[in-house]
């Protein structure tokens, strides 16, 4: 298991990345969720996107999370490749809808950091 926090993307000597592309790598984002308040089961939706900018990149991946029976869930988002429009800083932002809630509200960011190596021959 290893925690990504950045991505080094490294073109052949004297070729240069041509954005926007897909990185083919197979990524999981693993949350753990809890009740605020122990004694009262609760259910909601969560979900995850990796915001660029101001702009969401791909589609959100949605999930349910259950606290009726246990205090604690955990949920895996499997990504089989990340939609890539440029370097920089992106974050997957965690955001979570409770039960009878219209609004979806962010509960963390995690930060990932995507950058081109200089594979220039010397």
């Amino acid at each position: 298991m290893e925690v990504i926090e950045q991505i080094n993307l490294n073109p052949p000597p004297g070729q240069q990345v041509h954005f926007p592309l897909a990185a083919p790598m197979q990524m999981d984002l693993v949350s753990t969720w809890y009740r605020s308040e122990p004694a009262r089961g609760t259910r909601g939706s969560g979900r995850f996107s990796l915001v660029y900018g101001n702009a969401t990149v791909g589609v959100p991946t949605e999930f349910a999370i259950d606290l009726t029976e246990h205090s604690r869930a955990r949920t895996i988002g499997r990504m089989a490749g990340i939609p890539i429009p440029g370097t920089g800083d992106y974050f997957f932002r965690i955001e979570l809808r409770e039960q009878g809630m219209e609004d979806w509200r962010v509960v963390s960011t995690l930060p990932l950091t995507i950058s081109v190596q200089d594979n220039r021959p010397a």
